[in-house]
């Protein structure tokens, strides 16, 4: 260990790996993003593919068995009729969310990049460290909650889901920023 990496407050070196961290998770998560209209899309082809899949094997077992199971082939066939009403409804998004979350994911791997870059900077020491964090980390605490705010009418489960993330992020980004701006001796 060197001098200077022993004068090196601890939470210089704790917030610098929650850092990496949380910037790391931005980059995978915007690519998702930028990625989910497509993902969508091929959720709408494989489901129903797979259900009637199901179906047909449930027939044949059927047959093979000289089994005489309507109720089994009704069951399932109204499980299948269900399943894909209800991926129909939950994969269904308005004709601009797919340039959006292009885009948007695009920024958000971007923001997560200069996180990145604030956090080596705050682990290597760098003058500048301080206020590039507190600025990337920011940046990327309103950029998830403004992103938030535009996709929750789309009405899509999934982005449902991406709140309870977003606000864990947005509540550790602001941890971390205070931690930095109140640190002694960084």
């Amino acid at each position: 260990m060197t001098n200077e990496n022993a004068k090196r407050p601890g939470w210089v070196i704790s917030v610098g790996v929650l850092g990496l961290a949380m910037a790391c998770m931005g980059i995978v998560s915007g690519t998702v993003s930028a990625t989910l209209p497509g993902l969508i899309k091929a959720q709408k082809n494989i489901i129903p593919a797979m259900m009637s899949e199901a179906v047909k094997e449930k027939i044949k077992e059927n047959e093979k068995t000289n089994a005489k199971e309507p109720m089994a082939i009704t069951s399932t066939a109204k499980i299948e009729e269900n399943l894909n009403s209800f991926f129909k409804k939950s994969a269904t998004y308005p004709a601009w969310f797919e340039k959006y979350s292009l885009y948007a994911g695009l920024i958000a791997v971007l923001i997560s990049l200069l996180c990145l870059a604030g956090s080596i900077m705050l682990l290597t020491g760098t003058n500048a460290a301080k206020p590039v964090f507190c600025a990337a980390f920011l940046i990327s605490s309103l950029f998830a909650i403004a992103n938030t705010v535009i996709s929750w009418p789309t009405g899509m489960m999934i982005i449902s889901v991406a709140v309870i993330g977003s606000a864990m992020a947005v509540i550790v980004n602001i941890v971390l920023v205070y931690v930095v701006i109140t640190g002694k001796n960084a």
